[in-house]
């Protein structure tokens, strides 16, 4: 009788494992790897000891053969995976011969399920050995080596270039269907790491007992993840301690540079501005970096220079409000350059707390009261007066 996994188990082997229970022994036919080998060979394994330092994925180690007879696998034999884990499965009907892509399935099973972190190693890195550029398998190595004792190589893993932003959220959901591509020997088929194991790393990753000085690194890991899982404005808060000290390098202009790409991604450019003038304080004037505050000055309005050609106003009016404070504006039909300033709102001149332009795009444009000033009631429909030069150059 084949156990069933624990009630976190992917889905595929719940139901075909039931399936198996009720139909396999009619039927002759059915859909599953068969874990209960697995399961034995691990009650028999002796706990790998967690290294202390890995500098990079290596391939798979290949142990001798054991005393019995090994069941057969496909290719040379120095290319067969690890013997301590499952090759063969019974899948609709038939043994067969698990493909590489079906062991990044098999070692997140390990990870997530059976917390077996030397089995899901293992499986990750015979699925490397043909490809060692293999995004989505150096990821799962890198998360894996939180828990292996290696919690720098992560941190160094998630490390960012000036020219990089926020990185896209992690939605990939955990878990194995029919359509799933367990017999593939091929790379493009290797699925994305699932945010399951985004959030366990992240979890180890606060609880790490750590020195004084390796805090920076930690917060600055615990930032990454926690951009990859979408939660913007939690990766903002643990980054800002980092991008504020100044002996904290590498990691303070790098949780600076990546701040301000969060802040873009949450469209608060002045914010992200001043986070590129903080990496610039702690750097100097490095290419990249340069090159992406011209930009967003050039992007944002953000230049004090005036533009070229005459001075001109132009009127547009209030869409509606992005927060408070923050009102979004219809475009002006005539291309203003330079420094663009508000002459006006509802008719009247703003006092003390003047508001900026912060945002010209070619759809709208976004309009900010200064940090710290409260935020007038101005509603959608509002007249704008814009101060500018037109019908020069940019």
């Amino acid at each position: 009788m084949i156990r069933l996994p624990r009630p976190l188990a992917v889905t595929l082997f719940v139901l075909t494992l039931l399936a198996v229970r009720s139909a396999h022994a009619q039927s002759g036919e059915g859909e599953w790897i068969d874990l209960e080998p697995l399961r034995e060979a691990r009650s028999q394994t002796p706990a790998k000891t967690p290294p202390a330092a890995r500098p990079a994925p290596a391939p798979a180690p290949q142990p001798a053969a054991p005393a019995k007879a090994a069941e057969p696998a496909p290719g040379p034999a120095a290319d067969r995976p690890p013997l301590e884990l499952p090759r063969r499965f019974i899948w609709k009907g038939a043994p067969t011969t698990l493909g590489r892509v079906g062991y990044v399935y098999l070692g997140d099973f390990y990870f997530v399920e059976e917390r077996d972190l030397a089995k899901a190693e293992l499986c990750y890195e015979y699925a490397l050995k043909p490809w060692p550029e293999c995004g989505p398998i150096q990821t799962r190595l890198e998360l894996l080596s939180l828990f292996l004792g290696d919690w720098l190589r992560a941190a160094e893993s998630m490390q960012v270039g000036f020219d990089q932003g926020a990185p896209p959220p992690v939605v990939q959901d955990y878990g194995l269907d029919a359509a799933s591509p367990l017999l593939s020997d091929e790379e493009s088929d290797v699925p994305p790491v699932p945010a399951i194991l985004f959030r366990q790393a992240l979890g180890q990753a606060r609880q790490l007992a750590l020195a004084p000085e390796d805090e920076p690194a930690r917060s600055f890991l615990v930032g990454r993840l926690l951009a990859f899982l979408g939660e913007r404005d939690e990766a903002i808060h643990a980054l800002g301690p980092v991008a504020l000290d100044d002996e904290a390098a590498p990691w303070n202009f790098q949780a600076a540079s990546q701040r301000a790409a969060l802040y873009l991604a949450a469209w608060r450019p002045e914010l992200a501005y001043l986070n590129l003038l903080r990496a610039q304080e702690l750097v100097g004037e490095h290419p990249l970096l340069l090159q992406r505050l011209e930009s967003l000055e050039r992007e944002t309005a953000l230049a004090a220079l005036p533009g070229g050609g005459e001075p001109i106003e132009v009127v547009v009016r209030i869409l509606g409000q992005q927060g408070q404070g923050r009102w979004i504006l219809s475009p002006p039909e005539l291309r203003l350059s330079g420094r663009v300033e508000v002459a006006a709102v509802a008719g009247q001149a703003p006092t003390a707390a003047k508001p900026n332009l912060i945002y010209r795009g070619d759809d709208y444009w976004l309009m900010a009261a200064p940090l710290g000033a409260s935020a007038p009631d101005w509603k959608a429909g509002a007249k704008v007066t814009l101060r500018g030069s037109c019908c020069g150059d940019d």
